[in-house]
């Protein structure tokens, strides 16, 4: 997935990451990739097993549903 981004991508190492849950606020650590083109754009990061789980903006999607439903 990585590789398949569409630019040359760096392997970063792993990081910790927070995301928000239903249940509360979770550490995980994942790889973290970068670009080393586009400094000054937010996008150029990337987190492929959060993508693969479904994580987007450090949020799960439960909680996503569930603050669409409040909102």
């Amino acid at each position: 997935m990585a590789q398949g981004a569409g630019h040359t991508i760096k392997d970063q190492g792993q990081r910790d990451v927070t995301l928000r849950t239903t249940c509360g606020q979770v550490i995980v650590r994942a790889t973290y990739f970068s670009r080393n083109c586009d400094r000054s754009k937010a996008s150029k990061r990337m987190y492929p097993m959060l993508l693969l789980w479904g994580v987007h903006d450090r949020c799960t999607a439960a909680i996503v549903s569930e603050l669409r439903l409040k909102s």
